[in-house]
């Protein structure tokens, strides 16, 4: 992971969507809720990166 930063334990009920090559999450959501996710992410890193994009993308379609 590049972040200085990191979970040491999630919140009663949210699951790990990703982790990171050196075992930290990246990633959770909450699935009793319709879109909630935390994500340690750089869209700035994105370019063109498909992967990067459809979380992008998921959020844009979540926003009101």
């Amino acid at each position: 992971s590049v972040h200085h930063q990191g979970i040491k334990q999630l919140g009663e009920g949210l699951e790990v969507m990703a982790y990171s090559d050196d075992c930290l999450v990246e990633a959770f959501r909450d699935p009793s809720e319709d879109f909630v996710w935390g994500i340690q992410w750089h869209p700035e890193w994105m370019g063109e990166n498909e992967e990067q994009a459809k979380i992008y993308n998921e959020f844009l379609a979540h926003i009101k």
